[in-house]
């Protein structure tokens, strides 16, 4: 089945205000905004359901690590030695391949699709400071959990996170690891790392 105008809602929306200006506007808030990308093991490792790959019997949902990116309040000003976050990271040859096989169309390839993201959005930075020190407030900070749509990468709600962080509230935008994301990768102190890209139910048994 041909996805053209889901694949369109998914990210051309998305890419078309950075393809203007090569940037993304910072946020509006009383707050400056901090971000860091945390990732934890779980503290048992498994497989969530019996599901396997038919190419190859492997598990199609091993849950081995949960990551997110946690946008918060800090002090107006505040600005940070560490590079800033990109807002479409590494591998894009993976988040390419994960888009083309969501849109399910011949005439999208990963090479175009790798090409269209480096070219539009490869050199853009989120506009937020890296690691930086949590504000000072008079009551603790309200937290938010965001769960992302279908292909989406973390980091493309990064504007709207970036908002809400801006107005006082933590927000924890959650990467999806069920087949769901065009693609991540899982990394875990001692073990490989492993990549998750989109599944399709063609793909399962």
């Amino acid at each position: 089945m041909m996805r053209p105008l889901s694949f369109s809602f998914a990210l051309f929306p998305l890419l078309v205000p950075v393809s203007i200006s090569q940037s993304l506007p910072s946020y509006s808030g009383p707050y400056g905004v901090g971000l860091v990308d945390i990732e934890v093991p779980v503290q048992n490792p498994r497989n969530i359901t019996n599901t396997t790959f038919t190419s190859n019997g492997q598990p199609a949902w091993f849950l081995q690590t949960v990551l997110f990116s946690l946008y918060y309040p800090i002090a107006p000003g505040t600005n940070s030695s560490a590079p800033p976050h990109p807002w479409i990271g590494d591998p894009v040859d993976c988040v390419a391949a994960g888009i083309v096989l969501y849109a399910n169309s011949s005439s999208l390839t990963d090479d175009l699709v790798s090409a269209a993201l480096n070219s539009v959005a490869g050199s853009v930075n989120i506009p937020a400071q890296a690691d930086t020190p949590l504000a000072n407030g008079t009551s603790p900070f309200p937290v938010l959990l965001f769960s992302v749509g279908d292909i989406s990468l973390r980091t493309w709600y990064s504007q709207y996170a970036g908002f809400l962080a801006a107005n006082g509230i933590v927000t924890a935008v959650i990467e999806h690891r069920d087949g769901s994301l065009a693609c991540s990768v899982v990394e875990e102190n001692g073990q490989p790392n492993r990549t998750v890209q989109y599944i399709q139910a063609s793909q399962l048994r």
